[in-house]
C-alpha cells in the first residue's frame, strides 16, 4: 500500500515538473517572439558594429546513428535561417569581416557563416542553398578525415549512444570519469584520451569495421570535392588533425595536431594563409600554446566558440574572434538569440552590468 502511494506521489511530482518545464518553455518562446525580438531589433540598430560569426556543423534531413544528436540542422530550417540573415544582416565572407577588423573600418551588422568538421553533407545540402542565396561561407576541415579511411571520434561516439551501446562504453571508462554522469554524448570530451580508448574497445568488442564504414559512407569532404566547389563563395580553414581537446595535450602534441593539419590542407589548397578554428572552442578547450602554434603555422585568424552573442568588435584581435551556433533556432527566435535578448541573455547582461559597477565602487 505504501509503495503504491509512493509511486503515485512520484508520478504527481514528475507531472508537476513536466508542466513547470513546459510553462517555462512557452514563456521563453513568447518572450523571444515579442519583447526579445523588439529589444533585439533595437540593439541591432543602436549598436551595429559588433560582427557576428556563425558556427554550423552538419546539415542533413534525417541524421543516421553516426550523426543523430550532433549539432545538425535540416536543409529546410537552414534555408529559412539563411533568408533571415540576408534580410536582417550584412552577410559577408569571413575574409571580408577580417579585413574590416584589421583596417578598423567596421561596416554595420556584419555576419559571416562558418562550418566546422568538414562534413560532406554540407556540400550536398548546404552548398546549393548558399549558392542560391549567394551567401559565402568558410569550412574548417579535420585533415586526418579527408581520405575517408577512418571515422571522426564524435561520430563513433554518437553511434555508440544511438545504438544501445552506451553502458558498454561507460564500462570501459575509468571509475569516476566525468562522462559517466552524462546522459548525452555531447558533453563527453573531458579526459579525452580515456574516451578514445573506450570508443575503440566498444568497436573492437562489437566487431565494427571502422575503415569499411568510412569508405562506404564517405562522410567527410575530400580533396576532389574542394576542386568542384565555387572558390569565390566557399573558403576553407584548419580544424586540427583529429579534433582533440587541445588544452589536454602537451605543447608537442598540439604542434603535431595544428601544424600537421596546416601542412596537409595548405598543400591541397596551395595556400599557406588559412584561418584556424579551435576544436570545441570554449575557453577550457585551448590554451596559450594553442594560440601561439596556430599563429606559427600561418593562421590569418583564430576562431573560438563561446556561444555568447555579439562578442566581437572593431577592437577585436583577428586571433581571438568569437562565434555563436544557431543550430536548430527557428527564424522567429533568431533576433533574440543573436542579439542576446533572450531571457537568459538579458539576465547575463544585467549581471555583467552589476559586476562592472561593483568593481567601480570597490
Amino acid at each position: 500500500m505504501q509503495s503504491g502511494q509512493k509511486r503515485t506521489n512520484r508520478t504527481l511530482i514528475n507531472s508537476d515538473t513536466w508542466k513547470s518545464k513546459r510553462l517555462k518553455y512557452i514563456l521563453s518562446i513568447s518572450f523571444c517572439f515579442t519583447i526579445g525580438r523588439s529589444l533585439g531589433w533595437l540593439k541591432r540598430n543602436i549598436s551595429p558594429h559588433s560582427p557576428i560569426i556563425l558556427a554550423y556543423h552538419s546539415v542533413c534531413p534525417v541524421p543516421c546513428n553516426f550523426f543523430k544528436g550532433l549539432d545538425n540542422v535540416t536543409p529546410d530550417l537552414f534555408e529559412k535561417q539563411i533568408i533571415f540573415f540576408k534580410n536582417n544582416y550584412n552577410v559577408c565572407s569571413l575574409e571580408e569581416l577580417l579585413s574590416c577588423i584589421r583596417e578598423k573600418n567596421m561596416k554595420k551588422n556584419l555576419l559571416s557563416v562558418t562550418f566546422d568538421d568538414g562534413f560532406k553533407n554540407v556540400i550536398e545540402y548546404a552548398y546549393p542553398i548558399l549558392m542560391k542565396w549567394k551567401v559565402p561561407a568558410a569550412i574548417f576541415l579535420i585533415s586526418d578525415l579527408m581520405n575517408n579511411e577512418k571515422l571522426y571520434w564524435r561520430n563513433k561516439l554518437a553511434y555508440i549512444f544511438n545504438s544501445g551501446l552506451k553502458s558498454k562504453f561507460f564500462g570501459f571508462l575509468p571509475k569516476n570519469h566525468p562522462c559517466k554522469s552524462s546522459n548525452s554524448f555531447i558533453n563527453c570530451k573531458l579526459r579525452h584520451r580515456d574516451i578514445l580508448i573506450a570508443i575503440d574497445k566498444v568497436f573492437e568488442q562489437e566487431n565494427i569495421n571502422e575503415r569499411e564504414i568510412a569508405q562506404e559512407n564517405r562522410f567527410y569532404i575530400e580533396p576532389d570535392d574542394i576542386k568542384e566547389i565555387n572558390s569565390s563563395l566557399i573558403s576553407f580553414g584548419c580544424h586540427t588533425r583529429t579534433h582533440p581537446v587541445l588544452s589536454e595535450l602537451s605543447r608537442d602534441e598540439q604542434r603535431d595536431e595544428i601544424l600537421g593539419s596546416y601542412e596537409k590542407i595548405s598543400g591541397i589548397l596551395d595556400d599557406a594563409c588559412l584561418p584556424f578554428a579551435y576544436p570545441f572552442g570554449t575557453k577550457s578547450d585551448f590554451n596559450e600554446d594553442s594560440k601561439q602554434l596556430a599563429i606559427e603555422a600561418g593562421s590569418t585568424s583564430i576562431l573560438k566558440c563561446s556561444g555568447m552573442p555579439r562578442q566581437n568588435s572593431i577592437l577585436s584581435s583577428p586571433f581571438d574572434l568569437d562565434r555563436i551556433a544557431p543550430s536548430v533556432i527557428p527564424p522567429y527566435m533568431l533576433t533574440s538569440f543573436l542579439e542576446g535578448t533572450t531571457i537568459s541573455g538579458i539576465r547575463r547582461s544585467i549581471k555583467t552590468l552589476l559586476d562592472y559597477f561593483e568593481c567601480k565602487l570597490y
